[in-house]
């Protein structure tokens, strides 16, 4: 239902967080993993995503349209922006 390189994105994101967190966490000791509130923002849509896909598959193919060709872009930009938001933490 959802794209292939959404996955990726997904995964990207993952693999960006622990890393960021790795070294975030030398600033912030009380830690493990270090998040931030557009992150959460990002992990909760990325949950939620599947199941709003699915509902309106089965209610409106319209709305099915909207969420892969809208809704994808903007989380993955929002997802772009929290990235380098992050590493631009983890170099100062």
């Amino acid at each position: 239902m959802l794209p292939i390189w959404f996955l990726i994105v997904i995964i990207l994101k993952s693999v960006e967080f622990v890393i960021t967190s790795f070294f975030l966490r030398d600033i912030s000791k009380e830690m493990i993993f270090f998040s931030d509130l557009l992150g959460r923002i990002i992990v909760i849509i990325f949950y939620v995503l599947p199941i709003a896909t699915y509902i309106s598959v089965m209610f409106s193919q319209f709305l099915y349209l909207f969420i892969i060709h809208i809704f994808l872009y903007i989380i993955c930009f929002m997802a772009f922006v929290s990235s380098a938001l992050r590493i631009k933490r983890c170099i100062h």
